[in-house]
């Protein structure tokens, strides 16, 4: 199916979840919770016209990589393929070379495929998250209409429907509660949760679970899942459902506000505090 027909296709359904590859997911239409974290972050003016000039980067691409080999190792070659330490991409030929496997494969260096070994063995050591993992289907797109204007659409790591338990993975460099709690809310995976519950709930029958695993890429691999309390998923609610009455509002005017452009700025408190302590 091209990409019209697709989106042809979403926009005329209520509810639909498909199986097809992530660059098309992320072509297609519809409304993703990273486009509304854009808004809250920046602004609609930002949605609007830098929304498609988003760059791909090694980070990206690693990430996409370890998923794809912690869900679905079974599959992993068919979609990406490792340069060989011999190839020189200081020179002519051994930019070709990649430029070739690049046509049909994503390329990875040797030292991203020995992490993405690394961190695979690290999981396949850890019951609790086999457990989890066990059953799911892995990076469906679903596709859920919010009103005439707006298509939601969430692209979930794995979902296991006996569970109704949706599973997002996320890479860090510190998986301790300690440092990923403060991640939560600074990255907005509150918002994130909060956003695939609601798709997922029109898709199936019942409130969805949501559990993260926190997963890190530095040795020794270590791992730890989390599951949000409703306080937390109720304000990531509160906060998505906010930027998406924004968007429906710039949709239907066609107006794209930025940033104010002019801002009186005060000092915070704390520095306040220490400026101000001996006077």
């Amino acid at each position: 199916m091209d990409l019209q027909s697709l989106n042809s296709l979403i926009s005329s359904s209520n509810c639909l979840s498909l199986d097809i590859p992530d660059s098309v997911y992320r072509d297609s239409f519809g409304i993703a919770q990273s486009d509304l974290k854009l808004i809250k972050s920046k602004s609609l003016y930002h949605y609007r016209y830098a929304r498609e000039s988003r760059k791909e980067t090694e980070a990206l691409i690693l990430g996409r990589a370890i998923h794809k080999a912690v869900f679905e190792w079974d599959l992993f070659a068919d979609d990406y393929v490792v340069l060989d330490k011999e190839v020189n991409l200081r020179t002519k030929e051994g930019r070709a070379h990649r430029d070739e496997l690049a046509k049909t494969h994503t390329v990875l260096k040797p030292d991203q495929m020995t992490l993405i070994k690394q961190v695979v063995e690290s999981i396949r050591r850890r019951p609790e998250i086999s457990e989890l993992i066990d059953g799911c289907e892995f990076e469906r797109s679903h596709f859920v209409r919010h009103n005439e204007r707006l298509v939601l659409k969430a692209r979930t790591d794995g979902y296991n429907p006996k569970k109704n338990t949706i599973i997002d993975l996320k890479t860090t460099l510190d998986a301790s509660p300690t440092s990923f709690i403060r991640d939560i809310f600074k990255y907005g995976y509150h918002f994130q949760d909060a956003f695939y519950i609601d798709v997922i709930e029109k898709l199936t029958s019942g409130t969805p679970n949501f559990r993260i695993i926190a997963l890190e890429k530095n040795y020794p691999f270590e791992a730890c899942t989390y599951e949000l309390s409703p306080k937390s998923v109720a304000i990531g609610r509160k906060q998505y459902q906010a930027e998406l009455e924004k968007l429906d509002k710039a949709l239907k005017e066609d107006k794209w506000p930025s940033y104010d452009h002019f801002n009186y700025v005060k000092p915070p408190a704390w520095l306040e505090n220490i400026a101000f302590a001996d006077v």
